[in-house]
């Protein structure tokens, strides 16, 4: 939850994702993640020393939308390239 208090971001309607290429954008995050619901602005995490590189905070305008996520979808994020 600190994340979420740092980056004024609801942890109830968010989820937290690692991993993600620079070459990503918020853009291509939100058209992604929208498929379980509306999304609210993304909040990149920049990197910090000894954390993993590549996190964002994604929230959505519900928090009815994080029941929706499909466990087999996460990780299959295709890059932009």
């Amino acid at each position: 939850m600190d994340l979420c208090n740092r980056f004024h971001v609801n942890g109830q309607c968010s989820l937290f994702v690692m991993g993600i290429e620079d070459t990503c954008t918020s853009e291509d995050l939100i058209r992604f993640f929208e498929v379980n619901g509306k999304v609210s602005p993304v909040a990149r995490i920049p990197n910090e020393l000894k954390q993993p590189e590549g996190r964002a905070l994604i929230e959505y305008v519900n928090d009815k939308s994080t029941s929706k996520i499909s466990p087999q979808i996460l990780g299959t994020f295709p890059s932009p390239l």
